[in-house]
C-alpha cells in the first residue's frame, strides 16, 4: 500500500520502523496510519462525557484530552474494525468528524561563510550556496540570477530576534541536551521547543531532513564556519513532527501547531504533507490562521500528481470525489477554505526551471510561488549532488546517509520542495523584520508579489507550475530604485513629464511631487499636467518644478528623481536642476548593492556620504585593474544614484569600490550578456 508521505522533497529508503502501523484506503487514496488511532473533533458543545457510551461500544480509550478545539485523539483494541469504529463514532451527534491518525514523510551582505563565498579547502572551494547567490558558478552550472538575491536583500534587513520562525521537521544537531552544530548552536536564536513523535521528549535530528532545512532558514552567519542562512537574524524554535524513519502523524503536524501559536511565532515552515484531505488538518491550518501566522508549506514531490496537504489550503477546493465511510456513496469533496496565511511553494533548479520533481495540479492552480529546491538529478532514483540545495546535516551520523551515502556529515546536498519551502521561510521573516505591522495576508501579498516571473515554458504570468514566479527577498524588501531618464518636454500648452518605467514587479504606482510637494500619483511612466492655467500670460515668469518617485506595495518610495523645472508664462524655458541631495538625515557613510544585479548593458550604484569630502567611485576587473572611474571630486553630504553602462564590456563579474575620507568599500556586480 502506498505511504502518506510528508514531503521532504527527497527520496531515500526507509530502513527504520515507527509505531505500529496499518494501512488503508481513505478519500480515495491508499493510506498509512498509526494502528487502532482516531483523531475525533467534538461539536462545540460538546465533551467528552457525550461520547462514553461510543467508546464503550468500540473498546476505545482516550490517549490524548480533548484541547481548546474540542480534538482529542482514542484508541481501540482491534485495528480491524478501524472504519466500524469510525462510521460509530460520526453516528454520534456530538461527533463533528472522526478519521484516522494518518501518517506522512517529509519532502525533503556577502557573509564570510566560506561554502557561501568559496573559500573552503580543495576542492570545494567553490560557492555552494546557488540559490541565494547565482552567478553561473561551476559546479553546478545555471543560469546568471536564478536565486532569490539575498546578498541584495541582506542591504537592507537580515533578520531581527523579535521574529520566531517554527520549524517543524525532524529536529536539529544535539549532543546529550546541548545544540552541537556549529552553524545551529546560538542559544540565544535557536529555541528547543518540544517533541511531538516519541515520549523521550528530545528535538535530536537523527533523519538529517529537520536540520537542512533549519540551516536554509537560519544558519548562523558571517561566523566563518560553513553556510549563510536566508534570515540570520531571526530566532528559530524547532518542533519534531518527523520521525528517525522520515514518518509524523497528523496529530503531530496538529499538535506542534498549537504549540507554536502558543509560543508567538510568527512563522510556520513545514515541508511534508499528506495526498489526502484531513479535517484535522484543516482545523490546525485554520487555527495558526486565526493567530496571524504566516504558514509556509511544500509543494510536494510528486510532479504533476498534485499538490499535498496542508499545501492545498492556499487556495480554495477543486471538487473531489470521494467514498462517504457512513453512507458508502460517492460524494464531492467541498470542504475547505482559502487560508490567505498559507503559502504554497513549488521548487526550481539553478537555471530557473520548474524541478523535474515538483508538484503542481494538472487541472487547478495551487501554487502560490516556487523558490530553489534542486533538481534531483536521476529522479526518482536520485544522487544528490552540485545542483542540489546545499545547507547544514547532522554532525554525527543520520539515517538519510543508509540510502544516499554521498550526503555528507556537518553539510551536505539534498532536493525536493522541501528545500524551496525554508527559502520562503526566511523571506517571510526578513519582511516581518523590516515591516512589522503587516499580517500574514500581508506578507503573503508582498512575496507574491515581488516574485521574478522566470517564464518557465515560456507562460507568462501566474501558472499552475510555478505559480506567482520564483522568490526575490531583495524585491521584497528593499525600496524601488529611482526612477531614470527623467525628462520633461511641452505637450501643447502644458508640461509633459516622462521617466523609464522601474522593472520591480512588486511596483505600486509612481508619485509625482510638484514644488516638492506630493501631487498625484500614477501607475503610467508619464504624466502631463493640465493646472498651470492658474498662471496668467503677463506676470514675471512662473517657475513650477516637478519630481518623480517609485514606491512599492509596502510603500517604500524610492530617492527622488532629478528636478525638472518649467517657465510657466514669458517663455517656454525648461531648467534642470543639479545632482538632487535627499532631504533625510544621513549619519554615515553607505555602499549599496547595484541594481539590477547581473546587468546588461546597464545598472545603477547607490552610496551615501554623512559629510562633504573627496569621493572616489571607481570599477575595476578580477584581475584588481581600473575599468572605469565612475565618480572623483568633492561632493556634499547626501545619498547619490549614478548609472554605469558597460555596453563596450565583456561577461563577467567586476568590482565597484568607493573611497570617501577614511570609508572604503567593495562590492560586486555582474554583467550578463
Amino acid at each position: 500500500m502506498k505511504k502518506v508521505v510528508i514531503i521532504l522533497i527527497f527520496f531515500y529508503p526507509v530502513f527504520l520502523t515507527a509505531s505500529e502501523t496499518d494501512t488503508t484506503t481513505w478519500n480515495g487514496k491508499n493510506v498509512t496510519f498509526l494502528a487502532g488511532e482516531i483523531l475525533v473533533g467534538l461539536q462545540s458543545w460538546a465533551d467528552e462525557g457525550d461520547i462514553a457510551s461510543t467508546l464503550s461500544q468500540i473498546n476505545g480509550v482516550i490517549i490524548k484530552d480533548f484541547d481548546q478545539l474540542n480534538i482529542g485523539l482514542i484508541k481501540i483494541q482491534n485495528n480491524n474494525n478501524i472504519h466500524s469504529a469510525i462510521n460509530s463514532l460520526k453516528y454520534n451527534a456530538a461527533v463533528l468528524y472522526a478519521e484516522p491518525n494518518i501518517e506522512m514523510s517529509v519532502l525533503s551582505t556577502y557573509p564570510n561563510d566560506p561554502y557561501y563565498v568559496g573559500t573552503a579547502p580543495p576542492p570545494y572551494n567553490y560557492a555552494h550556496q546557488w540559490g541565494l547567490y547565482n552567478f553561473g558558478q561551476n559546479p553546478p552550472t545555471g543560469r546568471t540570477d536564478a536565486d532569490i538575491d539575498a546578498p541584495e536583500a541582506w542591504d537592507y534587513e537580515t533578520g531581527s530576534s523579535s521574529i520566531k520562525i517554527a520549524v517543524f521537521d525532524s529536529g536539529i544537531p544535539m549532543i546529550g541536551d546541548s545544540l552541537s552544530h556549529p552553524d545551529l548552536d546560538d542559544v540565544s536564536r535557536i529555541i528547543i521547543g518540544e517533541d511531538f513523535t516519541t515520549e523521550q521528549n528530545t528535538v535530536k535530528d537523527s533523519l538529517g531532513h529537520g536540520t537542512h532545512v533549519a540551516g536554509i532558514i537560519g544558519a548562523e552567519t558571517n561566523n566563518n564556519e560553513g553556510i549563510a542562512g536566508v534570515a540570520h537574524g531571526c530566532k528559530i524554535i524547532i518542533f519534531q513532527t518527523v520521525a528517525e524513519n522520515g514518518y509524523g502523524t497528523v496529530s503531530s503536524f496538529y499538535d506542534a501547531v498549537i504549540a507554536a501559536v502558543d509560543s508567538g511565532v510568527q512563522v510556520i515552515n513545514f515541508s511534508g504533507g499528506w495526498v489526502t484531505y484531513e479535517e484535522t488538518i484543516k482545523r490546525a491550518v485554520e487555527y495558526a490562521d486565526n493567530a496571524g501566522i504566516v504558514q509556509i508549506y511544500a509543494a510536494g514531490n510528486e510532479a504533476g500528481d498534485g499538490l499535498r496537504f496542508p499545501a492545498r489550503f492556499a487556495y480554495g477546493p477543486k471538487a473531489i470525489e470521494v467514498v462517504d465511510s457512513v453512507q458508502g456513496s460517492l460524494h464531492l469533496l467541498q470542504n475547505w477554505n482559502a487560508y490567505g496565511s498559507v503559502i504554497s511553494v513549488a521548487s526550481t533548479n539553478s537555471y530557473d526551471a520548474q524541478s523535474s520533481f515538483s508538484s503542481y495540479d494538472p487541472d487547478s492552480n495551487y501554487i502560490s510561488v516556487a523558490a530553489p529546491g534542486g533538481e534531483g538529478s536521476g529522479w526518482p532514483s536520485i544522487v544528490f549532488g552540485s545542483s542540489d540545495i546545499f545547507s547544514t546535516t547532522p554532525n554525527y551520523p543520520f539515517a538519510i546517509q543508509q540510502g544516499h551515502p554521498e550526503v555528507s556529515t556537518s553539510y551536505g546536498y539534498l532536493a525536493g520542495t522541501s528545500m524551496a519551502a525554508p527559502h520562503v521561510a526566511g523571506i517571510a521573516g526578513l519582511i516581518l523584520s523590516r515591516f512589522t505591522t503587516l499580517s500574514a495576508s500581508d506578507v503573503r501579498n508582498v512575496i507574491e508579489k515581488s516574485a521574478e516571473d522566470v517564464n518557465w515554458r515560456s507562460m507568462l504570468g501566474f501558472d499552475k507550475y510555478l505559480g506567482h514566479g520564483r522568490v526575490n527577498a531583495f524585491y521584497a524588501v528593499a525600496p524601488p530604485v529611482t526612477p531614470s531618464n527623467f525628462s520633461g518636454t511641452w505637450y501643447n500648452t502644458h508640461p509633459k513629464i516622462s521617466w523609464n518605467s522601474n522593472i520591480e514587479p512588486d511596483l505600486k504606482h509612481y508619485l509625482i511631487l510638484k514644488n516638492n510637494v506630493p501631487y498625484i500619483t500614477t501607475t503610467n511612466n508619464y504624466y502631463i499636467d493640465f493646472s498651470e492655467s492658474q498662471y496668467s500670460i503677463g506676470n514675471p515668469k512662473v517657475y513650477v518644478s516637478y519630481k518623480v518617485k517609485a514606491v512599492d506595495i509596502t510603500d517604500q518610495s524610492s530617492n527622488s528623481s532629478t528636478s525638472l523645472s518649467f517657465a510657466i508664462n514669458g517663455g517656454i524655458e525648461k531648467k534642470e536642476a543639479g545632482e538632487e541631495i535627499i532631504s533625510e538625515a544621513i549619519d554615515s557613510y553607505g555602499l549599496f548593492s547595484n541594481y539590477p544585479n547581473p546587468f546588461n548593458p546597464s545598472t545603477q550604484i547607490v552610496y551615501q556620504i554623512p559629510k562633504e569630502g573627496f569621493v572616489n567611485l571607481t570599477i575595476y576587473n578580477t584581475l584588481g585593474q581600473v575599468v572605469q572611474t565612475l565618480v572623483n571630486k568633492k561632493q556634499t553630504v547626501g545619498k547619490y544614484t549614478v548609472e554605469f553602462n558597460a555596453n563596450n564590456l565583456p561577461s563577467g563579474v567586476y568590482i565597484f569600490k568607493l573611497q570617501a575620507d577614511e570609508f572604503s568599500s567593495t562590492k560586486k556586480m555582474v554583467i550578463a550578456k
